[in-house]
């Protein structure tokens, strides 16, 4: 990564429909942008465009990010979910939200790439080793017990709440990601792709975590 370069001031936009727009300018290196995306505007939001690695399945189809059935219901509790605020990475593409998905990335590179994927979900949804091994699943591994699971796990803090930070190896794609019990939800944070870009960004995906905050509106 080369050296930070000079950049105006950034300026703060508020449009008639009370959308945030933040406006960077005059830049020599363009640096990460933060966003705040109300519940409502994702709603109403366009639909991905048709380079999105994976479609939002309709409910009662399995989720194409992590394996789950997404239930009647879901859908309408995910649109209940809190407010997001993160921080893009350089050399992340931004998707729009869509569906039970809350953020969507995609990383392109010469040998390789991965997206990257932020969902909600009512509850537990089964509780951590579940949800890994439906993970695991999608890299035609076995299934992982309780004792490997500490194993290839550990602690991470996300919007000031303790996560689990997960890494799973599959002969040709690698999984990374958090999950992170929250309010009356669980939220997925998940890197998937090709060997070589999971390795260049595992990095960049702890830091993006770092990034997150995540307000509770049931604690306002």
């Amino acid at each position: 990564m080369g050296p930070p370069g000079k950049c105006i001031p950034i300026r703060l936009l508020t449009l008639t429909v009370g959308v945030v727009v933040f406006i960077q300018a005059g830049c020599e290196r363009a640096e990460p942008r933060t966003y705040r995306i109300p519940k409502e505007e994702r709603a109403a939001g366009n639909q991905a465009p048709q380079r999105m690695a994976e479609p939002v399945p309709s409910p009662g189809e399995a989720s194409s990010s992590d394996g789950m059935p997404i239930l009647p219901g879901m859908q309408r509790e995910a649109e209940r979910a809190e407010n997001l605020v993160y921080t893009v990475p350089d050399g992340w593409e931004e998707f729009p939200a869509q569906g039970v998905r809350q953020a969507n990335f995609r990383i392109t590179e010469e040998d390789g790439s991965a997206e990257v994927t932020v969902l909600a979900f009512p509850g537990e949804v089964g509780g951590p080793l579940a949800n890994v091994n439906r993970w695991a699943g999608q890299l035609g591994l076995g299934s992982i017990t309780a004792e490997r699971l500490e194993e290839i796990s550990q602690r991470h803090t996300i919007s000031g709440e303790d996560a689990l930070w997960v890494r799973l190896e599959g002969e040709d794609e690698r999984i990374v990601g958090a999950i992170l019990p929250f309010g009356e939800g669980t939220w997925f944070f998940k890197m998937q792709g090709d060997e070589a870009t999971l390795r260049d960004h595992e990095g960049t995906m702890k830091a993006f975590l770092d990034s997150v905050r995540l307000e509770d509106r049931a604690r306002n």
